[in-house]
């Protein structure tokens, strides 16, 4: 749901938009989010947060590797 940079908007937004967001979707039933680092900061406030990491390819292919592979 978040990407890496969630702890520094927390920290630097309005108080409002804290509490609106603390108040809304940390209250959420199940809450996915990339990094462990936002996990670790997430889990006190919801007990229903899981890791759900950025999955990419392998880019170690080469070119024509990835061309041929489809015909």
């Amino acid at each position: 749901m978040f990407g890496g940079n969630l702890i520094d908007l927390m920290n630097t937004k309005p108080y409002f938009l804290v509490s609106l967001f603390r108040s809304t979707t940390l209250n959420s039933d199940l809450i996915f989010v990339e990094t462990k680092e936002i996990l670790n900061f997430i889990k006190p406030y919801n007990p229903n947060v899981y890791w759900f990491p950025n999955v990419r390819k392998n880019e170690n292919q080469s070119f024509e590797e990835k061309i041929f592979k489809k015909f």
